[in-house]
């Protein structure tokens, strides 16, 4: 199954980082423990689903606004930094 993702950069906008954390499938792409403020403004990549506010927020108000790139991959998310055919892996 083909899945659509997206590598948002959160410090684009402050309301990014909240929508973010809605989505089950993410991870930061900073490695380690990352202090809140920092991860309120990292680059994460998330599984965009339809029904997910992400999803549309980005439709409708982040798309010319460089909010970050699209992907479509069969490969899956775990919370880790890598695709893998099993998910993520560090």
């Amino acid at each position: 199954m083909i899945r659509l993702f997206g590598i948002v950069d959160a410090a684009c906008d402050p309301a990014i980082h909240s929508l973010i954390l809605e989505i089950p499938a993410r991870a930061c792409l900073f490695a380690g423990d990352v202090h809140p403020e920092v991860a309120a403004a990292a680059p994460w990549i998330v599984e965009l689903v339809p029904d997910a506010e992400l999803s549309s927020e980005w439709q409708s108000k982040g798309w010319r606004q460089n909010w970050g790139i699209l992907l479509r991959s069969e490969l899956l998310i775990n919370g880790k930094r890598q695709l893998g055919p099993t998910g993520f892996s560090a």
